[in-house]
């Protein structure tokens, strides 16, 4: 997907008002990226990390897919990506901020793919 080379840059603006909506947020979301960090340096085949990191990587794809789904329109907002991208996403995001939450890499990935589809939409 050629969208996903925009949305490297725009992790590093992981948002400081995310940290008020965390309470809203359920599930591997609200795991901080050492987590992820963690389950993606681990040996190939460890059980407990391929499932946390599937399981991360679902969540960010599910996330993205309700930013479809809000119940006021029936068209599209973003391209949902393929978990290759999500886990390239995941990665940088959390490399450039360890400290965040796996849903504030998710929100800014949704922000910036809405923003890349919605130009995109307008050609």
């Amino acid at each position: 997907m050629k969208p996903i080379r925009y949305v490297i840059p725009a992790i590093m603006l992981c948002a400081t008002g995310l940290l008020q909506a965390q309470v809203a947020i359920g599930g591997v979301g609200n795991s901080s990226c050492d987590v992820w960090t963690k389950a993606r340096k681990a040996p190939a085949g460890q059980a407990m990390e391929t499932i946390t990191e599937a399981m991360m990587t679902s969540w960010v794809q599910g996330y993205l897919s309700s930013k479809n789904s809000t119940g006021t329109t029936v068209e599209m907002v973003l391209e949902v990506p393929d978990p290759k991208s999500i886990k390239k996403v995941l990665d940088r995001g959390c490399a450039l901020v360890p400290e965040a939450l796996i849903f504030a890499v998710a929100d800014d990935l949704a922000n910036t793919l809405t923003e890349i589809y919605q130009t995109q939409k307008r050609k």
